[in-house]
């Protein structure tokens, strides 16, 4: 990501120590406990994770699969918050996944730009679709402690009322329609 986005500073990898592992450990446990199909997703699918100093955000790549670039002060977080972070991510590499082998957004709707309410700015529709999946497993952590998530619920909710009839594939559709929606309602209402 050096030089693509003209003020961001330089970024370096850095090599784990015990402690990241530590962390880490704490995480997957979380994980293996509260969310299993996470944990199973997340230990079977990333490879990978690198850790870097200087990068604001996290990261993922489809030219990557299976490697998440994750900054190593995220690590000094609670397992919890980590947690989220790396589903946040693990999300990315399923899209990117479900992606390749079935196109999930419709070429008409390729171009179609509309504000995203998690990151703030004009989106297209893929890139809509990926933070709606990113905040859909980051709301797993959270409803898996029986801890609030009306927010995480409520920034679901209206990305996935972004999109319009003939922007999405089928199978795209399906997801926003079964899947965000049981996962944005209430546990009572879904």
């Amino acid at each position: 990501t050096n030089g693509y986005y003209p003020d961001s500073p330089p970024v370096h990898y850095c090599p784990p120590t015990a402690a990241h592992h530590r962390a880490l450990e704490a995480v997957l446990e979380l994980l293996r406990e509260c969310l299993p199909t996470a944990h199973a997703a997340m230990t079977g699918w990333v490879q990978r994770i690198l850790l870097v100093q200087g990068a604001l955000l996290s990261g993922s790549s489809p030219r990557f699969f299976g490697c998440i670039l994750m900054p190593v002060e995220r690590f000094n977080q609670p397992p919890a918050m980590l947690a989220g972070d790396l589903l946040h991510e693990l999300a990315h590499q399923e899209l990117f996944l479900l992606n390749a082998y079935d196109r999930l957004v419709q070429p008409a709707g390729d171009n179609v730009w509309r504000f995203s309410i998690f990151a703030g700015v004009r989106r297209p529709t893929m890139g809509r679709l990926h933070v709606a999946h990113a905040i859909f497993r980051m709301l797993q952590v959270p409803r898996a402690a029986n801890q609030r998530s009306l927010l995480l619920r409520a920034q679901l909710w209206k990305t996935s009322r972004s999109f319009r009839k003939g922007e999405l594939t089928p199978l795209g559709e399906a997801i926003v329609r079964d899947v965000y929606r049981a996962a944005y309602l209430p546990r009572i209402m879904a």
